[in-house]
């Protein structure tokens, strides 16, 4: 974030940041177990419900989702 604040550069294929991928996929996977989510929950969402739960988030961390 300091780096790129504007998130304007995929860092997910980066091989400096593997294992901190590994560690988010991880969790997300846990996460997931937990609250008894699929990934199928994911591919039902209407783009609408996807933007609007992306502006919450920006909300939530400080900045609007444009």
């Amino acid at each position: 974030m300091e780096k790129d604040p504007q998130e304007l550069h995929n860092l997910i294929e980066d091989p400096n940041y593997l294992e901190i991928k590994k560690d988010l996929e991880k969790e997300l996977k846990e996460l997931q177990r937990q609250y008894q989510v699929t990934e199928k929950e994911f591919e039902k969402a209407s783009p609408e419900s996807v933007e609007k739960a992306y502006k919450n988030f920006g909300k939530l961390r400080g900045h609007a989702h444009h």
